[in-house]
């Protein structure tokens, strides 16, 4: 994602990457880092293994890495919060990707890199959901009807 082919390229990825990078700070503050350097290797690996001899350029993986997880992470958590970022980013840059794996904008090999990104980005959403600790007032909830439970028998 640190090499890019031209200064246009560059300022349009740029823009995006601060805005994506914005929201994800916003839902998920204290992973950002290990969620976004996951996207970033995570979509680098993805491209390595099926990708051609091409060389690719640009912040692309990254970029649709986290539009995949803001969207999945909006709906896996169900807090308004995130789910209100998760609908902004799937109307403001849902065409990114529909348009970079299904009309092959940048050449006819650069879909990969989209879907690469993508999918590392739902993969990375379902990974921190299913592994994330419990909120406290959901386990303090639970302990409570467990002790109601255990009393009333």
């Amino acid at each position: 994602p640190l090499l890019h082919a031209d200064y246009a390229q560059l300022t349009a990825n740029s823009i995006s990457i601060a805005i994506l990078c914005s929201l994800l700070i916003l839902v998920q503050r204290s992973n950002a880092w290990w969620i976004l350097t996951g996207i970033w290797l995570g979509s680098g690996v993805v491209i390595w293994c099926v990708g051609d001899a091409s060389t690719q350029v640009g912040a692309t993986a990254l970029g649709a890495g986290m539009i995949g997880y803001l969207i999945l992470h909006g709906f896996l958590n169900s807090r308004s919060l995130t789910i209100i970022v998760a609908i902004l980013v799937a109307v403001f840059f849902g065409g990114t990707i529909t348009s970079g794996m299904f009309q092959a904008v940048e050449g006819p090999d650069h879909w990969r890199t989209y879907a690469s990104g993508f999918v590392v980005g739902l993969a990375m959403a379902y990974l921190a959901h299913r592994f994330s600790p419990k909120a406290p007032q959901a386990i303090a909830s639970t302990d409570q009807a467990d002790r109601k439970n255990h009393a009333s028998e």
